[in-house]
């Protein structure tokens, strides 16, 4: 990540205010317990916002979700200043041939989410928007 870049002045992509972590560049184990401590216990229902409504028409996505029990935490934003959780995306099985991507924000409020294969990879993933190892 490039110190002063500004993608998006004032969206989680601004790396002024926001430091990004994924798991296949860099998520310090302190990131992943404080994702983990933000995420809701399971079986609690998520919360479903605007945003996420229009996407479930549009892409097939269920209307009810529960966390999981088991999941994999993919990407974390943290607000650069206080170094609190505002959003994670997490994966996890959905059913047989499928797995669903939730990015979940405060209050278990999922925002975006997406079916994927379960062996797919993110090969268009761009290392620029994440913080590296030093």
């Amino acid at each position: 990540m490039t110190e002063g870049s500004n993608s998006g002045s004032g969206t989680h992509s601004d790396t002024t205010l926001y430091d990004r972590y994924h798991k296949d560049i860099y998520l310090p184990t302190d990131v992943s317990v404080a994702a983990h401590q933000f995420l809701p216990p399971t079986m609690e229902p998520l919360r479903v916002s605007e945003h996420y409504k229009k996407l479930a028409e549009e892409r097939h996505l269920p209307s009810e979700v529960y966390m999981p029990k088991y999941f994999t935490v993919i990407d974390v934003t943290m607000i650069r200043e206080t170094m609190a959780v505002y959003r994670v995306l997490i994966r996890f099985h959905w059913n047989k041939g499928v797995d669903l991507a939730v990015v979940l924000e405060g209050d278990y409020e999922m925002v975006s989410a997406w079916w994927c294969r379960p062996h797919d990879k993110h090969e268009t993933l761009d290392g620029d928007q994440y913080v590296q190892k030093t």
